[in-house]
């Protein structure tokens, strides 16, 4: 116990001690042969958050030799610390990344799931830059047409079925990292369901004067979705129903982006229990995640309007996106409901700038919706009497605006 709580004070203050702790790096050796696998780990640990270069060879050998460790904790805890070797030299990027693929065959949930939260961060999110050798070497190839992440993506070949099947068992942060990596994927190696239906709607739209080319292109049917990609909508809609907020809305995502558009619905009710549902930290995005869901499917969320209500206790920022989305969903259908609710926002003295734009979300609705044009211009005029002086100068900017 003493020696792990000694590993936990040198993880922590490597950074401002190196050069005491390159003293210990021989004890760092000899404990990654020790037989508790704690101290294994803190020991790999300790050693990849010493920032130094001269050590960098050593560190790669230790990560090398844990990733065959017996100790699942210890192959985890070595996936871990890939990302802070190649955060120190971005030079050991081929070797990391033949130590990566090999923890994502690992027989153990745990140790892919963190595998592939350090294949996003390594091979995704910050991939090094191609060299002007390798580029002049590859000119020629097909490789040279493609861009880093999607030959890093390409490797997953042989991994994506086990990683769709592994995904239900992940932790929740490995989770959301990994929908976001196979989302990727899919949209890079498959082909969008969507764009068959859209090309066959449209198909079948000419009428029959079109020539016999267009005429028999409409009997054709849509092809089937890949069973890889069913293979993974399957999994995404089991995810709606998870109990963490990150993996609900990711999963949430991910079907919006690929699945074919009579699924996309079988995600609206998730999302509306993940805004109820999330903390209070947690409700900016989850609103900046579902407003472009919104503006890009309004008719599937219209149901759900009130769930959008402004309450007293909302962040200015969660105020201002739950105003921008109703505005959004507001059409002739609710267009009442809508406008009684921003009368109530027009009187908040506490907010001048969300008054301001619930003043504006009205005039807005009020030029898009002819129905209620008159009655929203009659309630500006009584509005320029307000003792409050910025909602009457907002009232005359919108009533020469109507």
């Amino acid at each position: 116990e003493l020696k792990k709580l000694v590993y936990m004070y040198l993880v922590q203050h490597a950074d401002g001690n190196r050069d005491l702790a390159l003293l210990s790096i021989n004890s760092f050796q000899k404990d990654l042969s020790d037989r508790n696998p704690v101290v294994r780990a803190s020991a790999l640990r300790a050693m990849a958050s010493i920032r130094v270069l001269e050590i960098i060879q050593l560190v790669v050998l230790a990560v090398r030799k844990a990733s065959t460790d017996n100790s699942p904790y210890v192959r985890k805890t070595a996936a871990h610390c890939i990302t802070k070797v190649y955060a120190i030299d971005p030079d050991q990027f081929l070797p990391l990344r033949e130590i990566l693929l090999r923890l994502l065959s690992d027989i153990e949930v745990c140790v892919v799931g963190t595998a592939m939260v350090a294949f996003s961060e390594m091979c995704l999110i910050s991939p090094p830059e191609p060299t002007e050798d390798a580029t002049q070497a590859n000119s020629e190839s097909h490789e040279a047409s493609q861009s880093p992440q999607t030959a890093n993506l390409a490797l997953l070949h042989c991994h994506y079925r086990r990683l769709c099947g592994c995904l239900l068992q992940m932790e929740p942060w490995a989770q959301a990292v990994t929908i976001d990596v196979l989302v990727r994927y899919c949209r890079t190696f498959f082909t969008d369901p969507r764009e068959d239906q859209l090309r066959l709607k449209m198909l079948s739209e000419c009428g029959p004067e079109g020539d016999a080319r267009t005429a028999s292109s409409t009997k054709l049917s849509v092809p089937p979705p890949s069973p890889d990609l069913k293979q993974f909508i399957a999994t995404l809609t089991l995810l709606l129903k998870a109990q963490y907020v990150t993996v609900v809305v990711s999963a949430a995502s991910a079907l919006f982006y690929l699945a074919p558009l009579d699924e996309v619905r079988k995600m609206v009710r998730p999302l509306i229990r993940a805004l109820k549902t999330a903390a209070d930290d947690l409700t900016d995005p989850v609103l900046a995640v579902l407003k472009p869901l919104i503006e890009a499917i309004p008719h599937l969320f219209r149901p759900h309007i009130r769930d959008f209500f402004v309450l007293v206790s909302d962040s200015p920022r969660v105020k201002m996106m739950k105003l921008d989305i109703l505005d959004t969903l507001c059409d002739v259908t609710n267009v009442q409901l809508v406008l009684r609710e921003l009368q109530v926002y027009v009187l908040w003295p506490d907010n001048p700038a969300f008054m301001s734009a619930a003043m504006r979300s009205i005039t807005s609705i009020a030029l898009r919706v002819e129905s209620v044009t008159d009655s929203c211009l009659r309630g500006l005029i009584r509005m320029l009497n307000s003792q409050n002086p910025a909602l009457a100068a907002e009232a005359v900017v919108s009533v020469r605006t109507l």
